[in-house]
């Protein structure tokens, strides 16, 4: 059973699997050298600067630099797993339940050779982001045929979108 707004919801599970809490890249000792360093002459601008730039340090600039490499470092560290559910009324990620009704379109992108294997789903709101869920295990076929008597596919997305794949290069 699924809570959502504090309604008891029925189900039945379909199928589902483990995905990262968050996306946990594996970095090289080179990575974190070079972030650092690049952290390091940001800091340095922010607090040096020539006088025809800014008057003052930017102390905010600063800030925001600290504050980045503290999330990057905690969001990595605080990296767990949830349950993926997909059911015959919705989604369950975690403890939180989708509807089907909420979802716009689904995209199955599965490309072994660039090792990508992901679920794209879209909201109907423009508001909410698109859910990139990781197939981590399960059947990229599996999935997409049980999605296909719920949702409509997003046919015209032949590849991830720039943002994860800057996301995926970058290891950010």
């Amino acid at each position: 059973m699924a809570r959502n707004d504090h309604q008891e919801i029925q189900y039945d599970e379909l199928i589902s699997w483990d995905i990262p809490e968050y996306e946990k890249h594996s970095r090289s000792f080179r990575w974190y050298v070079i972030v650092g360093g690049l952290m390091a002459i940001l800091a340095g601008f922010s607090l040096f600067t020539p006088n025809w730039l800014f008057d003052t340090p930017n102390y905010l600039f600063l800030i925001i630099i600290i504050l980045s490499a503290v999330a990057m470092i905690l969001l990595n560290a605080m990296a767990g797993n949830v349950d993926f559910v997909i059911t015959t009324e919705g989604i369950i990620i975690g403890d939180r339940f989708y509807d089907f009704d909420e979802f716009k379109h689904f995209c199955v992108l599965y490309k072994p050779r660039e090792e990508l294997k992901v679920l794209y789903l879209e909201f109907r709101g423009i508001l909410k982001p698109r859910l990139v869920v990781p197939l981590q295990d399960a059947n990229p076929l599996e999935v997409r045929d049980i999605l296909l008597d719920y949702l409509t596919e997003d046919l015209e997305r032949t590849d991830e979108s720039n943002t994860d794949f800057l996301s995926r290069v970058f290891k950010i």
